[in-house]
Order: structure tokens, then sequence, then C-alpha cells
């Protein structure tokens, strides 16, 4: 009976993760908080999250983009410099083509110092996109942490009674470590992701248009492969985030009431409801393995497919005199 009676207290104490320390009769049934839609958030957070930054981290994610946008270029650039590199030992090496040595030499000694130059280029210019996205990244989720703090300490104190601690803590964390990341690694990889397809394409379009348009056709493949599988990925991550908070709340309910739990001896009893959780999250991320390989196996089937459509397509082209390389 005592054992019982303190595993109550310790229930009015320590609540459940999300959820209060008795029941409420004015709190709204399960049913309907199921029905309760959430709205998705709107294109201009994004904005959003960009004002907490100053005018010197404005200025550094404009630096930092222009330099991402010209290391994208480098890599189809590469690619010009690689053709002529081939025109040259062609040309060489056909007979009757009139190209001496020397000029065979010095073409390759050219093509091959303009290969270095684009090499340091492009390490100089992402060196300085990523160290100025990462530094404007930092300063601004410590910004968005400061703001979310003020705003938590804001709210009346009814409010801040309701909220769990573990699930602040956890929102906090995880929030500013996304927006973190997002600013630092994929807004990089976007702007040079964009540039790259934008200079590919012209240069592609420039030396075979017909080539050009048929081996885009993966990107239309990609395009709906991300389109169905995206949904599903989202929806498992979302529900791994969910049982992450969810024990996160029961270990720092524990840890902030650590006497009052080894005082009523409710150690077996949070160890207990804790793993749950933790096997809950570990259950939903393991889900979302065939979820990650249903979307990547057929991004990487369509990349080397596009590919053989090209050496084949091109192939062709050549031997009915439609296209020819010319460098």
């Amino acid at each position: 009976m005592a054992s019982n009676d303190h595993l109550s207290t310790l229930d009015a104490i320590i609540p459940d993760a999300g959820g209060k320390a008795v029941d409420d009769p004015e709190a709204p049934p399960p049913d309907a908080i199921k029905k309760k839609k959430t709205k998705s958030p709107p294109f201009s957070n994004y904005w959003r999250i960009l004002s907490f930054g100053t005018q010197v981290e404005h200025g550094a994610l404009l630096v930092a983009i222009g330099c991402a946008a010209a290391s994208g270029v480098a890599l189809p650039l590469m690619n010009i410099v690689f053709g002529h590199l081939v025109g040259s030992f062609n040309g060489y090496f056909i007979p009757g083509s009139g190209i001496t040595e020397h000029q065979f030499k010095s073409s390759v000694a050219q093509n091959a110092l303009y290969i270095v130059y684009l090499f340091i280029g492009k390490f100089v210019l992402s060196y300085i996109a990523r160290f100025f996205f990462r530094t404007a990244g930092l300063r601004i989720s410590a910004s968005l942490r400061l703001a979310y703090m003020r705003s938590l300490f804001a709210q009346p104190i009814q409010k801040l009674d309701e909220i769990s601690t573990g699930t602040v803590a956890n929102t906090i964390t995880s929030s500013a470590n996304t927006i973190q990341l997002s600013i630092s690694d994929r807004l990089s990889a976007l702007f040079q992701g964009l540039a790259l397809i934008v200079s590919a394409f012209v240069i592609a379009f420039k030396y075979s248009w017909l080539l050009t348009l048929v081996t885009s056709s993966g990107i239309l493949f990609v395009i709906v492969v991300y389109s169905i599988t995206t949904p599903f990925a989202l929806k498992a991550q979302q529900r791994v985030d969910k049982a992450d908070e969810k024990h996160a709340t029961v270990a720092s309910e524990a840890i902030s009431s650590i006497r009052t739990v080894f005082s009523l001896g409710a150690e077996p009893k949070l160890v207990k409801k804790h793993s749950k959780f933790a096997d809950e999250s570990h259950k939903y991320a393991m889900k979302m393995g065939p979820v990650m390989g249903m979307q990547l196996a057929p991004i990487y089937f369509a990349i080397y497919a596009c590919y053989a459509l090209a050496f084949w397509f091109g192939l062709k082209l050549y031997r009915e005199g439609e296209y020819m390389l010319k460098y």
C-alpha cells in the first residue's frame, strides 16, 4: 500500500511526457486533438529566420552566396578544359592533322594550367563560402535561442507550469540545430547546385542542344521520385522527433526531481517509462531506412542511367553525322 501511494504521489509530481500532472476535466478529448489539423508553415518563415541576423550576418551571407555560386560554375568549366585536352590528343595523333609536337605540348601544358587554376579557385571559393555560411548560421541560431528564451520567460506563470522543461530543452536544441545546419550546409549546397545546373545547361546547349534535351529526362524522373517519397520521409522524421521529445521530457523531469525519485524508490518505473519512449523512437527510426532507400536508390539509378544514355545517344548522333565535337 505504501508503495502504491508513493507511485501515485510521483505521478502527480512527474507527469507523463507532454501530459498534465492530473486529469483536467476541461481538457479536450483525445479524438478532438487527433482530428485537429496542423497548418503548414508559410514560406515567409524562411525570411523571418534570416531576419534575426544583423547587417554583419546578412553581408556575410551575400558574400557566401556569391562564392558558392562561383564555385559551382567551376565544375562545368572543368569539362570544357577536359574537352580541349582530349581534342588536343586526338588532333595530334590523327595522321595528317598538321599539328606539330611543339603545338601539342604547348596546348597540353596550357590546359593543365587551366585545370590547376580552376581547382585553386574552387577550393578558395568553397572554403570562403562554407566559412561565412557557418559563421552566419551560428550567430543566427544563437539569436534565435535568445529570442526563444525571452519569449518563454514573457509567458504567464500558469503557462510556464503547463510546459515541461524537457519539452522546452528538446525544442530549443533540435530547432536551433536544424536551423544552424540548414544555413551552414544546406543553403551553401543549394546555391552551389543552382549555379552548377544553370552553367551546365548553358554549356551543354552550346555544344549539343539535342543531346542535352535527351539526357535531361533524368531530371524529370528525379523530380517525380522526390515528390512521391519526400512526404513519407518527412512523416517518419516527425514521428522520430515526437518520440525523442517524450523520452527527453521524462529524463529532464526525473533529473530535476532527483531527490523525490530516490526518496520514493521510483527509479525502475522511470527507467521503464524512458525505455519505452526510447524504444519507440528507435522503432520509428528503423522504419526510416526503407523510406530513405526508396528515395536514394532510384536517384542513383537515374544518374548512372543518364551516363549510359548520354554515351549511347552521343555515339548515335556522331555516327549519323548530326553531331560533331568542336573544341
